[in-house]
């Protein structure tokens, strides 16, 4: 349980992260992090669920959550040096 609520406490921040962004890639983080805290449900509500099935599906968000945010964050460094924009424009 302690693990659900952390990652209810992430989704919450996630959620008004991309409430308060104007990057796009804010709301994927968001969608993902909801896909983790409903991970969760099964085990909640199945008793005889298997616990190598919910440790597998916990752990499938974290490399799409990861690789959200490396992406998202190295887009928007170079959106805010200019970069981005200048290459736009010689193509």
């Amino acid at each position: 349980m302690n693990v659900l609520f952390i990652d209810i406490l992430c989704l919450i921040s996630y959620v008004i992260l991309a409430i308060k962004s104007r990057q796009n890639w804010t709301i994927w983080l968001a969608g993902l992090q909801l896909s983790e805290v409903l991970a969760h449900l099964p085990t909640i509500i199945l008793t005889g669920f298997v616990a190598h099935t919910y440790e597998a599906m916990q752990g499938f968000w974290a490399v799409p959550t990861l690789f959200t945010m490396v992406v998202g964050v190295f887009f928007e460094r170079l959106d805010s040096n200019g970069i981005h924009s200048h290459i736009a424009e010689h193509k």
